[in-house]
């Protein structure tokens, strides 16, 4: 494919790519191709790495945020997404039967743009129907948590289910969120800011895995403790040591 798109239209395509790999995930994690997706309005992880690539490393969070509205704004208007409703930190939609034909016009867009800047083409973005590994974790429109198909019980005021909250809805693609962006999400649910590192970090870590007070002390599927492991023998969550959380949630 010839490029003769100007550099608003490139970056354009670019972003939009983006945009459906986050929401691709989404749908994949949840091994349900008829998900209502809770998009953040700021990315995290490796998509807001892929974002700020787009601006050389340059770009501050009110200017992401509205690219990103105008991206979502526009899947709306072409019928590529359904809107049900959005939140201070969310925009909650779910995706209809022209996403898939959609996905694969910006992704030979998107390829052909990456073969003229670098000689190579990308791996090739799923669809909604292909095939998919099924997670562990997953989430219906309530908010409410489920582990392996099965409710998990806890209450949603507790700063262990905010952690799992988000933990779960802003790790990246390998599972991991770092204290950092923990601490972030818990100010803008109107905790307060932590002191210090060592309080920060601390405070996350007993909300999580203290055996008195923290997640697995509480949190119960059918009337029992949820356990740190996965039905593979894997840890759940893993502790990454000075660095954050990991969700380890796909099956084998």
């Amino acid at each position: 494919m010839k490029i003769t798109m100007n550099l608003a239209e490139q970056q354009s395509i670019k972003k939009t790519w983006i945009v459906l790999q986050e929401i691709k995930e989404k749908i994949i994690s949840t091994y349900n191709v008829d998900v209502i997706i809770d998009l953040p309005r700021i990315p995290s992880g490796i998509y807001l790495q892929k974002w700020l690539e787009t601006h050389n490393g340059d770009a501050d969070e009110n200017r992401i945020f509205n690219e990103r509205a105008e991206i979502i704004s526009g899947l709306c208007r072409k019928q590529i997404i359904d809107f049900e409703e959005e939140t201070k930190d969310t925009v909650r939609f779910t995706t209809t039967e022209k996403f898939d034909d959609f996905c694969r016009k910006i992704e030979k867009k998107y390829n052909a743009l990456l073969k003229a800047e670098r000689g190579k083409v990308v791996v090739k973005l799923p669809l909604r129907t292909a095939e998919k590994r099924k997670s562990l974790i997953t989430r219906d429109k309530n908010g409410d948590y489920f582990y392996n198909g099965r409710r998990i019980e806890m209450s949603h005021e507790t700063l262990y289910c905010q952690l799992f909250d988000i933990l779960f809805l802003r790790c990246d693609q390998s599972g991991f969120i770092s204290y950092e962006e923990i601490e972030r999400e818990l100010v803008k649910r109107e905790y307060p800011e932590s002191q210090t590192t060592y309080s920060r970090n601390k405070r996350i870590n007993n909300a999580i895995f203290n055996k008195q007070q923290g997640l697995f002390r509480f949190a119960k599927v059918n009337s029992k403790r949820l356990q740190n492991k996965t039905p593979d023998g894997r840890t759940l969550i893993e502790l990454v040591r000075g660095k954050g959380l990991k969700l380890n949630n796909q099956m084998a």
